[in-house]
């Protein structure tokens, strides 16, 4: 993504803002701010609009995550409900020992279905949507700051230089390695 940013400013500072109108942008979030700011838009007026498509998608995410996590909560306590209706059917009929064991293996599946659908499914859904929603964020904070530094007119070595504040520190030297690799 900050490859492709610094690309694109360098074509705007060389060619003008207008020259992006025809750049392949695959991302649709930095393709939106893109053409927000070729159309002459003010850098305030990008940055709330696109901040605010941030945050919509932001709510959006986190919404399906607390479905997850409220199914993988809530799991385990059906569970044990299911389990409590099965010790009622093997406590019943006492007089009949055959009916005992059946009665038994439902109660005992049912808290096995409820802590695996909890706790190996429903739980680590959430916990993978939350970070999808934490990495999204930080790629359209990217594309927010590139698209505002490029519509200030910002050296392409200065806007690398911002949007790596972006990338945790330990990174960045991979970063510099991968780019000293490809020119």
């Amino acid at each position: 993504m900050i490859t492709k940013i610094i690309e694109l400013g360098e074509i705007a500072r060389e060619e003008g803002l207008l020259a992006l109108k025809d750049e392949e942008v695959t991302d649709a979030f930095l393709a939106r701010g893109i053409n927000i700011m070729v159309d002459g838009t003010e850098p305030e007026t990008i940055k709330a609009a696109l901040e605010r498509d941030m945050r919509e998608t932001s709510d959006r995410h986190k919404w399906g995550a607390k479905v997850f996590g409220a199914l993988g909560e809530t799991s385990p306590a059906m569970g044990m409900i299911g389990t409590l209706i099965g010790l009622v059917q093997m406590l019943a009929p006492m007089e009949d020992p055959a009916q005992i064991g059946p009665a038994m293996a439902i109660a005992l599946l049912t808290k096995l279905y409820g802590a695996v659908l909890g706790n190996v499914i429903a739980l680590p859904i959430a916990d993978k949507l939350a970070l999808r929603k934490t990495e999204g964020i930080k790629l359209n904070a990217i594309c927010i700051d590139g698209v505002i530094g490029i519509c200030d007119g910002h050296n392409p070595w200065i806007l690398e230089a911002m949007l790596l504040m972006h990338v945790a520190p330990k990174n960045r030297n991979s970063w510099d390695e991968a780019e000293g690799a490809t020119a």
